[in-house]
């Protein structure tokens, strides 16, 4: 005999049970209250490590990047150099040795004269600014290996930030100011916790949050991201954290890694057993209009499709 079907009551009932029970389970694996580290670097001590700043563009995002580097470039914390990272070869077409020429000449009516740099077959470089010309196309996650294959101090600090966003003057500063010891820092941290869908990813940090408001994160105080930083306010990593393995790396993962750098990158770090914290105080960038088909919005259903497969490669990091 079968069991008597739930009234519309019983039903109604047992949807807010589940309702009013899930802020307790959050409550429960996701700890809004995390141990805050104090790191808060001196003017002095920053300025003792390289800073540079790195970004990746397509030769058809160009007018995106002509608005974005001049926020770039007058950070009250001021770099000292600006990567930017061309792939050669793309999904989207090759570039000629015609073509980055007429690249480099173009994008000096933005960053000021560029020439030649020694020894380097594509590249171009003034005394801020370095063009990088890559021979492989490493998806958005260009904009940190293209920086990894041109600076070689292990102590360089490189904050990756994107090309289509114009950024407030204190991001570098809050990035680096607030930089630990050991691990890397964003504004913002993105989660996947036991018995979340892909839609339930649980992003915190947000710095005009309720609880940010609130006061509950103390503005000298970083806290542990238990999943991936999200390249939204910027990443800042050192370089020492990565080995040569990394240029290779892309190739074991799931292939729709390739478009999801943010998992994949702390997925690595993750599996080094580097820390990686967030500040949710890093100002928020300012989006331009998304390009229609060079850019991640532009692919359909990524998170289910190409994230998830991902996050799930690194077993959720750790939440399984």
């Amino acid at each position: 005999q079968c069991a008597p079907m739930p009234t519309l009551r019983q039903r109604k009932l047992m949807l807010a049970a589940l309702v009013l029970s899930f802020p307790l389970y959050l409550w429960l694996i996701i700890p809004l209250y995390r141990p805050h580290v104090k790191s808060v670097t001196s003017e002095s001590k920053a300025n003792s490590s390289r800073l540079v700043v790195s970004v990746s563009t397509l030769s058809g995002r160009m007018d995106f990047l002509r608005r974005s580097l001049p926020s770039i470039a007058k950070q009250a914390l001021r770099p000292d150099r600006i990567i930017v990272n061309l792939p050669l070869y793309t999904r989207f077409g090759n570039i000629t040795a015609a073509d980055i020429e007429t690249l480099a000449i173009a994008l000096g009516s933005t960053t000021g004269p560029l020439k030649k740099v020694k020894g380097k077959p594509h590249d171009y470089a003034n005394e801020l600014f370095y063009l990088h010309f890559l021979e492989r196309d490493f998806g958005p996650a260009t904009k940190l290996l293209g920086a990894l294959q041109v600076e070689k101090d292990p102590e360089t600090i490189v904050i990756t930030l994107d090309d289509d966003c114009e950024y407030s003057q204190e991001v570098v500063g809050a990035l680096r100011y607030h930089m630990p010891a050991e691990g890397c820092l964003s504004g913002l941290c993105q989660e996947l916790p036991p018995l979340m869908p892909i839609h339930g990813m649980v992003t915190l940090g947000f710095p005009h949050g309720i609880l940010a408001k609130a006061g509950w994160y103390v503005k000298d105080r970083i806290i542990p991201c238990y999943g991936w930083l999200m390249g939204y306010t910027g990443i800042a990593y050192r370089v020492r954290y990565f080995g040569e393995d990394i240029f290779e790396y892309l190739r074991q993962l799931p292939s729709g890694c390739f478009f999801h750098d943010d998992v994949w990158l702390s997925g690595y770090l993750y599996k080094k057993g580097v820390a990686r914290y967030y500040y949710p105080f890093v100002p928020d960038p300012m989006h331009f209009m998304k390009h229609p088909n060079m850019s991640i919005n532009s692919i359909s259903d990524t998170q289910s499709r190409h994230q998830l497969p991902c996050v799930e490669y690194f077993d959720r990091f750790g939440w399984n």
